[in-house]
């Protein structure tokens, strides 16, 4: 569900106080095994918007729903820093507030002003367990600066940022041995390489 704390699209269209609650718990019904998240803006980025202050009441009222109580749930935390500036303290604690659920985090729509620090902090954090970025290429009206690469595939500078970063990041080959017999579990940086 997206920007579910700001407004009540489906509640308020067909006039059922329910309907964002009921819509988890049919999904849920008919395919148990995805998880489905809360996606909302003005979490990590904004102190002063109370609509989404990171607290669980939202997710809460989702969970208790009947029905509801096995569902696997995840946060998406938008990434729009439009005051300007970036508090990473205020981000931090907004992550370790929300990953007390011990739900998967995912950072969505990063903005490009400061996207390099933003990266790091959500991949530094634990709780957060991916990224959903505007990969591009741009092909209509969005901002250039919000997509990795143009109309031509050429990066934009948040494609250089992503292209650092992957860099530092990675590892190289690792030679890794797992703990059990049919199972490795390790926090890593994913690189996917697609042929064209």
């Amino acid at each position: 569900m997206n920007e579910n704390l700001h407004f009540r699209f489906f509640e308020d269209k067909l006039g059922d106080n329910n309907a964002s609650v009921e819509f988890y718990s049919t999904t849920h019904r008919l395919d148990p095994n995805t998880i489905m998240f809360l996606n909302e803006y003005n979490t990590i980025e904004q102190s002063k918007d109370k609509v989404a202050n990171p607290d669980k009441k939202k997710l809460n009222e989702i969970l208790s729903f009947p029905g509801n109580e096995n569902l696997l749930a995840g946060i998406g935390l938008q990434g729009h820093f439009s005051s300007g500036k970036l508090n990473i303290a205020y981000m931090r604690s907004s992550l370790d507030i929300l990953g007390t659920t011990g739900l998967p985090i995912w950072l969505t729509k990063v903005d490009a002003e400061n996207f390099e620090e933003k990266l790091k902090e959500g991949y530094l954090h634990p709780a957060v367990k991916g990224n959903i970025m505007f990969a591009g290429p741009n092909t209509n009206s969005l901002n250039d600066t919000t997509t990795l690469t143009n109309k031509s595939f050429k990066n934009t500078p948040s494609g250089d940022v992503v292209d650092k970063l992957i860099t530092e990041w990675k590892s190289g080959a690792v030679d890794v041995k797992p703990m059990q017999k049919d199972r490795l579990i390790c926090r890593c940086f994913m690189e996917i390489m697609m042929l064209l």
